[in-house]
């Protein structure tokens, strides 16, 4: 028997509040693994950077969705100019590949920990492409104050 193959595109969807530990690791809902590429184990993988923006925030991505979301950076060194390789350089040197274990977490580099201002509490929020990890303060300054209830 074949096996099925869904034409549905890999979205994140919703919004969920997470714990981070004193080593920088925190749990992905399991709604969001699915929007995930899977590593050589077979685990869920994928990339996770700085907003390239003003935002207080990181990114999660899938390969793909790394490659849409960023491929504006990926200029040619050939008549791109001086801020355009700046923010290009931005955007990967703040960037890092990881697997979940097997409880479901990654460990957030600590650069990325704190540029983005990340303490003890997280919200993940769905953006179709990806997923923002927004620190608990600056997702309620921003948005008000999370409701599990909503957050879907």
């Amino acid at each position: 028997m074949e096996a099925v193959v869904s034409t549905r595109r890999r979205r994140f969807l919703g919004t969920t509040s997470h714990p981070v530990d004193s080593n920088g690791r925190m749990s992905i809902a399991r709604k969001h693994h699915k929007a995930l590429d899977r590593d050589e184990k077979d685990r869920p993988c994928g990339i996770v950077c700085l907003e390239p923006g003003e935002e207080e925030c990181l990114w999660v991505l899938n390969d793909e969705s790394f490659d849409r979301e960023l491929g504006a950076f990926r200029t040619s060194e050939e008549g791109a100019d001086s801020r355009a390789r700046e923010a290009q350089r931005d955007v990967f040197r703040h960037a890092d590949d990881f697997s979940l274990d097997k409880s479901g977490r990654f460990t957030i580099p600590q650069t990325l920990r704190r540029l983005a201002g990340i303490e003890d509490e997280v919200i993940a929020m769905g953006v179709d492409t990806r997923l923002e990890i927004w620190p608990r303060a600056a997702y309620e300054a921003r948005y008000g104050p999370f409701d599990p209830e909503e957050g879907a």
